[in-house]
């Protein structure tokens, strides 16, 4: 539930987008935390802390050549 009530303290969504209901909101966030949990960048949905991840040099190289400049600075947050 840690998760839910984070994920509610903290979401943003575009201001021209109809609004959500709480309902949609809260399903919403316990698929992004579960999402989370399952690629290994949170260690549990109940009161999340954020693992290290290693990145795949072939993953890197891919965003690289592609100029994903922004989704690597992101991802590398979580490197060692």
């Amino acid at each position: 539930m840690y998760g839910t009530k984070l994920w509610l303290s903290s979401y943003t969504r575009d201001p021209e987008m109809k609004p959500w209901s709480e309902s949609t909101v809260i399903r919403i966030g316990t698929t992004v935390f579960s999402i989370l949990h399952e690629a290994g960048y949170i260690n549990d949905t109940r009161k999340p802390v954020i693992q290290r991840v290693q990145l795949e040099p072939s993953v890197i190289d891919y965003l690289t050549e592609r100029k994903e400049f922004s989704v690597l600075s992101a991802l590398k947050v979580f490197e060692p």
